[in-house]
């Protein structure tokens, strides 16, 4: 028996029990930032943002597809065109939840709160705890990923797909082996089913894994094992292409007419450059205008009411870049090139493309978070190794304060100057949402005349929220004007939204005796519905 003052570390069941326990905080503690992320992604999650946006209630409906169908082609036309494969979790939701608001933008939560634990496994399998901790914790409240993990477009499954599949690529650089190449190559090629900005997000992995066999072949020079390393991941990645590739054969102008639609090649601008060195130069011009726009400059984008605050805050945003920066001289692993690949190279696509700039960008949220994990754990070693303890205290302290003054001005644009901001309503389209809540709570054999400037009574939002209201649109901008009605078609109701709230006066001159109901939200008038009198 060892006398009881013998030395811990001459004791293994105490350093087992001492790796237990710490093993068990940690896992508590990625818990608590997966559940904090949660809350912040569900909190107010039906009025942050206010209405329901067109593409997200195309959401719901294919998702109801998928319900009636089974299964569907692996892109869509809806929404100028997108791939499926998020809509299967929205089949889900929607069968839960039904034709709700909640049940659409319930499932962009999932994907974006999975992206939290899931990045914290992928970094400290390469960087260790510290780094894997503070990056998820930067993605737990970083308000551009909280964003877009609370609207129901498809797009937050992306980079929860990015990170496993740099999971998987990294576990494969790792071994060697060919298997888990083979299943990194068909990772990557899947993210084409996620979203549509993954055509040059599998250029860029495949990049990285062209350096990294090249660079396990320099190593062993084993011609052999690099062959079938090569030929595993790009033959994985060509059989899980093969039903897109399928589908574009027998739908080609359906596929690319969608694809066009979004390329710089077709502007104005772009035919007018003069040349391939004009042409260059516009590229980097806007390159770098996408980082200005990011952080110092950000533009409005009306789709998604990105931009009305700083998407990134600057103090994360350069010390995302100072970490890479660091991470590159100091901890040049294969993480750290993938990553750096991404940052750098991903921003293409909103150079080569128009608008949509912070969607199509945000495959690079991850990795800056990443980065700036990177920069202070780097930044606290060097002072520590360096320098003196008060120093030590001081630099804490500093990073303290910057991170905590970042992350509060983060949440603070995000709810409370995003969300109360008029854009937002406008484009979420705050208006005709409470109209439709309310034809939802009609009955079936009412008919209604549609009156509004910025919708007809076909846009998606009515279509999911009310899908059994029978109606017609009687704005000039959409039908014909006129306050006639036929009574065979059920009892007639008149939903006057926007400009068109004024024509109640008409109405009740011309039908006296009739129901007024006025919707609003938080003060701001919405619709004006006016029942009939039966004759």
């Amino acid at each position: 028996m060892p006398d009881s003052s013998t030395p811990d570390q001459y004791q293994p069941s105490s350093r087992l029990a001492r790796l237990r326990n710490q093993n068990w905080d940690i896992a508590a503690f990625l818990v608590l930032l997966t559940l904090v992320g949660l809350l912040l992604r569900l909190i107010n999650l039906t009025s942050i943002p206010t209405g329901l946006h067109g593409d997200e209630a195309i959401v719901g409906m294919e998702g109801q597809r998928i319900l009636r169908e089974i299964l569907i082609d692996p892109y869509s036309p809806s929404a100028l065109g997108q791939p499926t494969a998020p809509f299967y979790l929205a089949a889900l939701t929607v069968w839960i939840w039904d034709n709700t608001v909640f049940a659409v933008r319930i499932s962009a939560v999932i994907f974006g709160t999975l992206a939290i634990p899931a990045l914290y496994l992928v970094v400290r399998r390469s960087l260790g705890v510290p780094n894997a901790l503070l990056a998820s914790g930067f993605l737990m409240v970083m308000g551009w990923h909280i964003h877009y993990s609370r609207i129901a477009f498809p797009l937050p499954a992306w980079p929860l797909w990015t990170i496993l599949t740099a999971g998987v690529l990294l576990q494969a650089v790792r071994s060697g082996t060919w298997y888990w190449w083979a299943a990194a190559g068909a990772m990557s090629g899947a993210g084409i089913y996620v979203y549509n900005a993954h055509t040059l997000g599998l250029v860029v992995l495949g990049a990285f894994a062209a350096l990294m066999l090249g660079r396990q072949w320099v190593a062993d020079n084993d011609l052999r094992r690099l062959a079938g390393s090569a030929a595993a991941f790009a033959g994985a990645v060509l059989a899980s292409l093969l039903p897109m590739l399928w589908f574009i054969v027998n739908n080609w102008e359906l596929y690319w007419n969608s694809i066009d639609r979004h390329s710089v090649r077709d502007t104005a601008e772009w035919k007018e450059l003069g040349g391939p060195v004009g042409q260059l130069g516009y590229l980097i011009e806007q390159y770098g205008r996408f980082w200005v726009e990011l952080s110092w400059s950000p533009s409005i984008d009306y789709v998604d009411a990105t931009g009305i605050t700083s998407v990134v805050p600057t103090g994360l945003l350069l010390l995302s870049l100072a970490g890479m920066g660091v991470a590159l001289w100091r901890r040049r692993e294969p993480i750290v090139w993938l990553g750096a690949m991404i940052v750098i190279l991903m921003p293409l696509t909103t150079v080569l493309t128009e608008q949509g700039e912070m969607r199509r960008t945000l495959i690079i949220a991850p990795f800056l978070c990443m980065f700036a994990a990177i920069g202070i754990v780097e930044l606290l070693a060097i002072v520590r190794q360096r320098f003196s303890p008060i120093l030590m205290t001081a630099t804490v302290a500093v990073l303290g304060l910057v991170i905590v003054s970042t992350v509060t001005v983060d949440l603070r644009n995000y709810f409370m100057v995003h969300g109360k901001s008029e854009t937002q309503h406008w484009v979420f389209a705050e208006e005709f949402y409470d109209a439709s809540m309310y034809l939802q709570q009609l009955p079936d054999d009412h008919y209604v005349y549609f009156m509004a400037h910025r919708w007809s009574i076909d846009y998606e939002p009515r279509r999911f929220l009310a899908p059994d209201i029978n109606g017609e649109d009687r704005s000039d901008e959409f039908g014909s004007f006129g306050l006639d009605v036929d009574e065979a078609l059920g009892p007639p109701v008149f939903v006057l939204v926007g400009d068109y709230r004024p024509v109640l006066d008409a109405l009740q001159e011309t039908y006296p005796g009739g129901e007024v109901v006025t919707g609003s939200i938080d003060g701001r008038p919405t619709f004006i519905a006016y029942h009939l009198p039966e004759q």
